[in-house]
């Protein structure tokens, strides 16, 4: 008993057997996965996995089910790593009904990250803020001379800046439709902050920023995102509602999905459109769409 390996030996059996008693408590229900990435003393990048069901008592439970090593923490192999540790407990990922991240900074994507960038330069400071304000009032200045806008009560207010929050995908909605309304003022900030040589440090990441801001692809992302983001909202909305039962809550889920499904198979004429008219308003190289792909 005082071995070393017979110590692993028991170990690993109660963890096998333990596990079992999971997985058969979840049987061939639906599930939710909870996803962190640790490192162990030998700097070895490890991933943990939780469980969230609901068991036979009808109550919602959460339990452990293992670490595995990943070689890297990109989400590609973030997903090949759960999918495989999901598989070889018998549990497939198509039952999996919800994912948790805590923070999501490997999961979220490149474009979130550049918003987070963007957000770091632009919003850290109370005279960027300032600038950001003269500059979209002159902005809607403008607008109102040409009639691009109307004036009235309760239009054109002053659009903040938005943190995106980890778990209140509402936050992420408002920052994208923020960059969206404030893509221009957000160009000259980052032009003012770039080729102003007391910003030092700051003057290297609104460049790097600036590089793929003006970008097809961003640009693409963004209206892509504004456009599903706008649709989840609402339902993101009506989930929270206290008085919110589970057949409307429900019957709001199949709106959502149809919605989604439907721009997805008719939606991208118009949103191709929209994309194109961004570049054009703001001098971006657009891609032609006709060319032959050649890949990087």
């Amino acid at each position: 008993m005082n071995s070393p390996l017979i110590q692993k030996d028991l170990f690993n059996c109660c963890s096998k057997e333990t596990t079992r008693l999971l997985v058969d408590d979840i049987g061939d229900d639906y599930f939710g996965i909870l996803a962190d990435e640790s490192s162990d003393v030998s700097q070895k990048e490890q991933m943990a996995l939780c469980l969230r069901y609901v068991n036979n008592k009808g109550k919602i439970t959460e339990r452990f089910l293992g670490i595995v090593h990943v070689k890297d923490t990109t989400a590609l192999s973030l997903k090949s790593a759960i999918k495989s540790f999901l598989m070889e407990y018998s549990l497939s990922l198509s039952r999996a009904r919800g994912q948790g991240y805590d923070g999501a900074s490997n999961m979220r994507g490149e474009i979130n990250d550049q918003l987070a960038s963007l957000l770091n330069i632009i919003g850290v400071s109370c005279k960027r803020r300032e600038m950001i304000r003269e500059i979209q009032s002159q902005h809607v200045l403008e607008a109102l001379d040409l009639g691009e806008i109307q004036s009235r009560q309760g239009l054109n207010q002053e659009i903040s800046l938005v943190w995106t929050g980890d778990t209140r995908w509402g936050s992420h909605y408002k920052i994208v439709s923020n960059v969206t309304s404030l893509y221009a003022t957000f160009v000259k900030v980052l032009e003012k902050v770039g080729s102003n040589k007391f910003y030092k440090d700051d003057r290297v990441k609104a460049i790097t920023v600036m590089s793929s801001f003006e970008s097809f692809e961003f640009v693409f992302m963004i209206c892509l995102m504004s456009e599903i983001f706008g649709q989840t909202d609402k339902l993101c909305q009506a989930l929270q509602r206290g008085d919110q039962d589970i057949v409307n809550a429900m019957s709001f889920v199949t709106l959502t999905k149809e919605q989604l499904q439907q721009i997805r198979d008719h939606g991208w004429e118009e949103s191709l459109h929209l994309v194109l008219y961004i570049c054009v308003k703001h001098n971006v190289e657009a891609h032609n769409m006709n060319d032959m792909y050649v890949p990087r």
